[in-house]
């Protein structure tokens, strides 16, 4: 019995020992359980918040409320600033508020977070293209094809922005890459030649404006850009061509009409262009420049009566035409209306008052009527101008022999 008792005693004794070392562990395992316990509360807690907010600024931007969805996508960022989805959103909600300015950091912060995200660098391209801000644009567009050569928005963007810049080589460049991928965009095609009218590389363009027409036989800026290339290479017969194609579509194209007259004219053609010319009148009676092209072209035809109809017309809307004046006055001389002529010389010499050919055609005038004296006054004026004026100086002269011949 005492040796029980004991072994009872020790037993209690050890028990008594062991808790005395474990309880300060055991205590320390649940402290640990329970903050687990807790972060992990807070943790659900967090994401839940997360997904509510998300879920409200997703619906508000469902509804285009973009102003509305935005303050939801910052609360998101305030728990979590690496979010890329919010950070996405917040750069398109202000994009299509038309915010560029502001949504341009929101971009660059979803950048350092992913320096590859191609839908950030050319949503930055854009906005710095909304703003005018070419050159930046250019560099993120760049960046954009380096991880996606065969981006063809960001090709066209990018040679749009060059075309902007006016640095034409690159954006042909550029244009031509697009074209590698859709041989049949119009608008590539179409900038492309537009790009080497601004090189003066006409024969080239001509060729990619030819394939846009072969994709749209109907594109008038096309047959137009065609005909005005076929013009600077003076090319007049072919040009003519492409400004009538022009006209098939478009009767009343002034421009049509007035490129046609000066080609014919150009060829010499001088009663076609009439026909052209007077085309583009009816369209707008008051079409200086078609009014003294018809004068023009019926003075080469020798009809001189009416072309001072025409350089009259001119005059009627600007009555200090100069080249109307002595136009209608060069007319009468050749109709041989001296009196009249000289009228008319004398309204250019109203207006110029030193002009010699004026001076020298009354006096030239006045002799053919017979006024020696007053002719001889005309030369004088001339010559107080030009004292070696030939003409002058010789008409003075015979005028005075004349004039010395009748007074014996």
């Amino acid at each position: 019995m005492k040796l029980r008792i004991l072994t009872v005693a020790s037993i209690s004794c050890v028990f008594l020992i062991l808790y005395a070392f474990a309880a300060p562990v055991y205590e320390q395992i649940l402290e640990v359980n329970v903050v687990n316990m807790a972060k992990a509360q807070t943790s659900n807690a967090t994401s839940t918040s997360i997904d509510t907010l998300f879920d409200r600024a997703n619906n508000l931007d469902n509804q285009k409320r973009y102003a509305e969805a935005i303050p939801y996508w910052k609360q998101i960022l305030a728990i979590n600033s690496t979010n890329i989805d919010a950070l996405n959103s917040i750069a398109n909600d202000l994009d299509s508020l038309q915010r560029y300015n502001m949504a341009i950091p929101y971009w660059k912060k979803s950048l350092a977070i992913n320096s590859s995200n191609v839908n950030a660098l050319t949503s930055i391209a854009n906005d710095l293209d909304n703003l005018k801000r070419y050159d930046e644009a250019v560099a993120y567009y760049k960046k954009s094809l380096a991880i996606n050569p065969t981006n063809i928005d960001a090709l066209n963007s990018l040679a749009n922005d060059l075309d902007n810049l006016q640095k034409y080589d690159e954006a042909a460049a550029y244009w031509n890459k697009s074209l590698a991928i859709n041989p049949t965009n119009i608008d590539a095609l179409n900038s492309l030649a537009n790009d080497l009218d601004n090189l003066q590389k006409y024969d080239e363009a001509v060729a990619y404006y030819q394939k846009s027409l072969a994709i749209n036989s109907s594109n008038v800026n096309a047959l137009t850009s065609i005909a005005n290339d076929l013009d600077n290479l003076k090319r007049y017969d072919e040009a003519v061509t492409y400004w009538n194609q022009a006209l098939a579509i478009n009767s009343s194209n002034v421009n049509a009409l007035t490129s046609i007259a000066n080609d014919l004219d150009n060829m010499q053609k001088y009663d076609e262009a009439v026909t052209y010319w007077n085309q583009a009148l009816a369209i707008n009676s008051s079409n200086v420049d078609a009014l003294t092209s018809i004068a023009n072209d019926l003075d080469n035809l020798k009809r001189y009566d009416e072309a001072v109809t025409y350089w009259n017309q001119a005059l009627a809307i600007n009555s200090s035409n100069v080249n109307a004046l002595t136009s209608i006055a060069n007319d009468l001389d050749n109709l041989k209306r001296y009196d009249e002529a000289v009228t008319y010389w004398n309204q250019a010499l109203a207006i110029n008052s030193t002009n010699i050919d004026a001076l020298n055609s009354i006096a030239n005038d006045l002799d053919n009527l017979k006024r020696y004296d007053e002719a001889v006054t005309y030369y004088d004026k001339v010559l107080a101008i030009d004292p070696n004026n030939d003409v002058a100086s010789s008409g003075k002269a015979n005028d005075l022999d004349i004039l010395k011949s009748n007074n014996k």
